[in-house]
């Protein structure tokens, strides 16, 4: 399965809207994690099971949080789960095939790059 199968807003480690497209312990193993996230911006992954949780906070994401307006400053957990669906769309236009292919020709690249990099030591080493 590829893409974007849960998603959460959260208010520091309080999850006040999450959505899923298939079954799973989602919400108890993001709680979890959304304790462990450092404050301020950040970009950060873990990984528990097969599943890597990706935190990102990005403007586009902000965006999001203005449409449900002043209630995510007071929101209790799980309080604003009426814009589920707005998370779905985002999660849906997120997981589009071109943009995994965009993200995974960038991961080949990278590779490629450091393979490089690799070789390039390797023969330093040699002479």
């Amino acid at each position: 399965m590829g893409g974007i199968i849960y998603a959460a807003i959260s208010r520091g480690p309080t999850v006040l809207v999450e959505h899923a497209i298939t079954t799973g312990n989602f919400a108890s193993i993001s709680t979890v994690i959304l304790e462990k996230v450092p404050q301020g911006d950040s970009q950060v992954s873990y990984s528990y099971d097969q599943y890597f949780f990706h935190i990102l906070k990005h403007r586009e994401i902000e965006s999001f949080v203005r449409e449900i307006g002043d209630r995510s400053r007071t929101a209790s957990a799980y309080g604003l789960t009426e814009f589920g669906n707005n998370l779905a769309h985002f999660m849906q236009s997120h997981s589009s095939p071109d943009k995994l292919t965009s993200v995974k020709q960038e991961v080949d690249q990278v590779r490629d790059i450091m393979q490089q990099n690799i070789e390039r030591v390797l023969e330093r080493g040699e002479r």
